[in-house]
């Protein structure tokens, strides 16, 4: 079930030219990814900490939506890609209170 407060984010997750759904909820840090299929939505979740910023893009060029969290307070990124059945995870360092703008996955 979905919660009150929930940040929604379109991408295509499996490859298929069809928008998936990313849910995050900030204050508690829980996420789902809801993958439409043919006989409705898959999902999986799991737990983050709570406050990120979250930003759906191709980030690596595969044509699948990866996930780009963000902790503007601290610079704090985590570059979450989609390799088809699940996230590798890198964490990084960026400048405080930086404005990411993630550019949507396009169609080919």
């Amino acid at each position: 079930m979905w919660e009150t407060g929930w940040t929604v984010r379109l991408g295509d997750f499996d490859g298929n030219g069809r928008a998936d759904v990313f849910l995050y909820n900030p204050a508690s840090g829980k996420w789902q990814e809801a993958v439409y299929t043919a006989s409705g939505f898959t999902y999986a979740g799991s737990l983050w900490a709570p406050g990120w910023e979250v930003h759906v893009t191709d980030l690596n060029g595969d044509r699948r939506a990866d996930v780009l969290l963000y902790w503007p307070t601290a610079g704090d990124y985590f570059r979450c890609l989609n390799n088809g059945v699940g996230f590798t995870y890198a964490r990084g360092l960026w400048e405080r209170n930086l404005t990411i703008v993630a550019a949507p996955v396009l169609p080919e």
